[in-house]
């Protein structure tokens, strides 16, 4: 079985000015000319007898993002094929339903 050469996309190092960040959670709203997406992580409560973390976390903002129409929609497809690419490696994301009560 031949392997299939992969495109070779040069890439350049990240400058030391580009902030990095870690969020766990998204939240995302639309306008007529924007999509907005807030990116956060939770921020445990802990304890007064620091015994353990408490279970009321709070959300921390960590970023927010603002994108047009046609790049939110080519993020979309590029998550899309990250998040595919990932499965067929890894196995299947578990997914968290959040619509239930």
């Amino acid at each position: 079985m031949s392997e299939q050469k992969k495109e070779e996309i040069p890439v350049a190092p990240l400058p030391p000015t580009v902030n990095t960040f870690h969020a766990s959670v998204s939240y995302v709203g639309i306008v007529a000319f924007d999509f907005t997406v807030l990116f956060a992580r939770p921020r445990p409560m802990l304890r007064t007898d620091n015994a353990e973390v408490g279970p009321d976390a709070q959300m921390q903002p960590i970023s927010l993002a603002y994108l047009s129409p046609n790049a939110a929609k080519s993020l979309a497809k590029a998550l899309s094929k990250a998040v595919s690419d990932y499965e067929k490696n890894f196995g299947e994301i578990p997914t968290l339903d959040l619509d239930k009560e």
